[in-house]
């Protein structure tokens, strides 16, 4: 295991049951969003319109990191 992923696991260790975080089980999880219909219409303006305020918010806050 990396340092970092030592350190995050080590910080969690009294905190509940830690196992390996297997790729496979990611994909699992997650692999049924790639099933769910593209948005149309004002459903996908209001999406990109929300994506947009939140990259503007990120990058305003990462103007202040240095």
């Amino acid at each position: 295991m990396s340092g970092e992923g030592h350190k995050l696991i080590f910080g969690q260790r009294h905190r509940g049951r830690t196992d390996d975080v297997l790729l496979a089980a990611i994909d699992q999880r997650w692999a049924a969003l790639l099933d769910l219909p593209m948005p149309e219409g004002q459903t996908l303006a209001d999406a990109q319109s929300l994506i947009d305020e939140v990259e503007a918010r990120r990058t305003e806050a990462l103007r202040g990191i240095d």
